[in-house]
């Protein structure tokens, strides 16, 4: 069996068994997790008691004011800036042509047919 040191048995001879300690951390697992869950409970029922003045919307109208909004700043700030580029080919091998309009509002042709 197990020695006697200043009071405490020591070894394999006293002490709780096996069994015995998983019962005990079961039993102590089982009741903090009680213990949180009705402190959440009481946590939640605070804040949902708290929000008993809010009504639901139904309609985008009820979200605006009686004598309308006011909108003193007519302002657009963007984040990002997309410019697209596209080369347009030109073929360098025909000799122009088309139509043109002088300052008479005269147009003329050009080019060949």
């Amino acid at each position: 069996m197990g020695s006697t040191v200043y009071g405490m048995t020591t070894g394999y001879g006293g002490g709780s068994s096996s069994s015995e300690d998983d019962d005990n951390l079961l039993g102590t697992v089982l009741l903090i997790v009680v213990i949180a869950t009705i402190i959440a409970f009481v946590v939640c029922g605070s804040l949902r008691k708290k929000m008993k003045s809010v009504a639901i919307k139904t309609n985008a109208q009820e979200f605006i004011a009686q004598n309308g909004v006011d909108l003193t700043v007519n302002e657009d700030n963007f984040s990002h800036i997309t410019q697209t580029r596209v080369l347009i080919k030109t073929d360098d091998s025909s000799s122009g042509g088309g139509t043109t309009v002088n300052s008479g509002g005269f147009s003329g042709s050009g080019g060949k047919f």
